[in-house]
């Protein structure tokens, strides 16, 4: 039996400029590529009248490999990539040449592609047919986003106090890093958020945080050092004083930003007070 291949990919209404290009993503570089080692599908393709959803996540996940293209940023192509992530099912990213990779991703390999190019389109193929031969023979090496979820499995399990106070940090954490996630794919203003500079910002030093506790498997005071800058967003920096000061105890606001934010700033933070006598978190 032929291993299954299946597409998440903007489709579009017939007719449009969205499900022209769709389609010949799909017949010029994915079947091309893969239809002598797998059985090709996307969801548009499945005749089965029953809900859309459901069947879409059955077909994510009983699939040998996914390939998803995030050309356009489209919501439901991240909607079902994140689920492919999460059952880690094997997966190879393509987007078009002209599109800018997005934050979340940006860290793994993306087959990039221009319909209108054919020595691009040609070389996309190959390079296409070769990472979704990698994908899977070394599915266990594919890192993602949803990678180190067993790690957080793990900390929810434990009934230890530390690790507890932990699981509750990395839930603040990624509460706050869903938010700016949504801000930054919509393109649009959050009211937690001015601006997306703002939530760029905000997302950047969230994933230095959460890279640190990925790699540990804890929060230490290190990891939120410089955290606050001149353009992160008043919730986000409230939310690292108040991680911070569960880690350390209590402290003045002034220790706090002293440890948390970055040199410029403090250096550019006006006022006194008897505070800066106190010594800074260490």
């Amino acid at each position: 039996m032929s291993k299954t291949c299946f597409v998440i990919s903007p489709i579009g209404e017939p007719g449009s400029d969205a499900r022209r290009q769709a389609d010949q993503a799909l017949k010029h570089l994915i079947k091309k590529a893969l239809d002598s080692d797998f059985e090709v599908s996307r969801g548009d393709a499945d005749e089965n009248p029953g809900a859309i959803t459901p069947r879409i996540i059955s077909s994510i996940q009983g699939a040998d490999l996914i390939v998803a293209d995030m050309s356009g940023l489209n919501a439901n192509v991240f909607y079902e990539l994140a689920i492919a992530h999460g059952f880690n099912v094997p997966t190879v990213h393509l987007q078009r040449s002209t599109d800018k990779v997005p934050f979340d991703v940006k860290d793994m390999r993306v087959v990039r592609y221009d319909l209108n190019d054919p020595d691009e389109l040609e070389s996309a193929q190959e390079l296409l047919k070769k990472y979704a031969a990698y994908a899977m023979t070394n599915p266990a090496k594919l890192e993602t986003p949803l990678t180190s979820a067993g790690r957080f499995h793990a900390v929810e399990a434990s009934t230890d106090p530390v690790t507890e106070s932990n699981k509750q940090v990395l839930e603040a954490i990624e509460e706050l890093a869903g938010s700016v996630r949504r801000a930054l794919r919509t393109g649009q203003q959050s009211r937690r958020f001015t601006s997306l500079e703002q939530a760029s910002e905000d997302n950047e030093s969230l994933r230095r945080s959460l890279t640190a506790v990925k790699d540990r498997g804890a929060l230490e005071t290190g990891d939120l050092r410089d955290s606050i800058t001149a353009a992160t967003s008043t919730p986000h920096d409230d939310l690292m004083r108040e991680l911070l000061g569960s880690i350390v105890g209590p402290r003045t606001k002034r220790q706090l930003n002293r440890h948390l934010f970055t040199a410029e700033l403090w250096a550019d933070s006006s006022g006194a007070s008897d505070d800066d006598e106190l010594d800074p978190v260490s």
